[in-house]
């Protein structure tokens, strides 16, 4: 973590004196002197076999892998750093996305060791995240409606367990395929505090500033140790901005972007797109009040305005999508880091696209593809004759 006299040093004094962090994205946790070896394919680490390499950043690498016995496929976070203060939130996060079982937020199933490393088993989710989702094209209302109550529910029962994210942003947001829809997940608790006394809760040092910029509130710009769920809140508020316009409210890259944040100063929503509900309206506001004290206080709560009241049986079953959607999504599912000489998979847009009978070289259909489709008619003839020499012998 940076400490308390290295972040005195990079923030800056903005109006009214309040102190700021950098603007760019920032992971407030020391890089590895050097990255550990790349576990290849085939590899078993306690009872899961290594299948191959999903991504990969300053923290963890990410691996699919499947239980040997039980044949199921999983997701498995090994840490890059090995460092005593970085396993132990590894073990704090393992606990706590634990702990909650909800089907909108993405569940820890184990804690192994590899070369005595904590390492987390989690569900594997088939489907990008929602960064790259909205990276790749703007997502109609209807689309991002469900999206965004099924986020806001699994926030909320993260919140009625005691726990603020504390990063939340597109990156963090699964989407699960699941047929024609997308179920949202959220993950990566990494960063998450516990607000209620617990015997395995790290403390946050006074000062230190941790998050994504882009999305963090005011004043979690100015110690992340003293937040509570309404600092979700106001990231939930960027995230809904984004989710219904296709940009964020604050842009990282201008140099007055604190100053933007401090002040909860940007352009109404409708600016860019007029047509958006008043109930969608009043939930972005309402989450992006640079007074804490006037902000919305939960994700519970939050949802209750983004839907107006309206209860929902099962807002978890996410959004049902079009079919330039499901194909984006289909585009970004997580695939696996191979290696050069490594036999390649095949796209499934070639697979859709490729007939299911057998083809010649020259992509012309085979013999066997010419001799299945005329005995059929043969016997079909020969059974007509048949059939009209009996007729004329009656």
């Amino acid at each position: 973590m940076m400490s308390t006299p290295d972040m005195a040093r990079c923030l800056q004094c903005c109006q009214g004196g309040v102190r700021m962090a950098p603007a760019n994205p920032t992971i407030l946790i020391p890089e590895p002197e050097r990255p550990p070896e790349e576990l290849p394919p085939g590899t078993q680490i306690d009872r899961y076999e290594v299948l191959g390499l999903l991504g990969q950043g300053g923290i963890a690498r990410v691996y699919r892998v499947r239980h040997r016995k039980l044949g199921t496929i999983h997701a498995l976070k090994v840490l890059a750093i090995d460092r005593p203060s970085v396993q132990e939130r590894a073990i704090q996060e393992g606990r706590v996305q634990a702990a909650l079982r909800h089907p909108n937020v993405v569940a820890v199933t184990d804690i192994i060791t590899h070369q005595g490393v904590p390492v987390l088993v989690l569900e594997y989710v088939a489907g990008p995240s929602l960064e790259q989702l909205l990276g790749a094209q703007r997502l109609p209302l209807d689309e991002v409606d469900p999206l965004v109550r099924g986020i806001l529910d699994g926030v909320a029962h993260a919140h009625a367990q005691g726990v603020v994210h504390r990063d939340l942003k597109p990156g963090n947001i699964l989407l699960e395929v699941v047929e024609r829809t997308l179920v949202p997940r959220v993950t990566d608790f990494g960063i998450a505090k516990l607000l209620a006394p617990s015997s395995h809760a790290i403390r946050t040092q006074a000062g230190t500033v941790m998050g994504t910029p882009a999305y963090m509130s005011p004043e979690q710009l100015i110690d992340s140790s003293k937040v509570d769920a309404r600092a979700d809140v106001w990231a939930l508020g960027v995230l809904m901005y984004e989710m219904c316009t296709g940009r964020t409210p604050f842009d990282p890259g201008d140099a007055n972007v604190h100053k933007q944040i401090a002040t909860g100063r940007y352009l109404d929503p409708r600016t860019w797109v007029p047509e958006l509900p008043d109930r969608m309206v009043r939930a972005i506001h309402g989450a992006l009040r640079p007074d804490r004290s006037e902000r919305i206080t939960d994700a519970a709560a939050l949802l209750t305005v983004w839907s107006d009241g309206e209860r929902r049986v099962h807002p978890e079953l996410g959004a049902s999508c079009s079919a330039t959607t499901l194909a984006t999504a289909y585009a970004h599912r997580p695939q696996l880091i191979r290696s050069p000489d490594a036999p390649q998979q095949t796209p499934i847009s070639t697979l859709r696209s490729r007939p299911w009978w057998p083809m010649d070289p020259r992509g012309r259909p085979s013999t066997l593809m010419w001799i299945l489709a005329v005995i059929p008619a043969l016997l079909t003839l020969i059974l007509l004759a048949i059939s009209v020499l009996v007729g004329l012998s009656l």
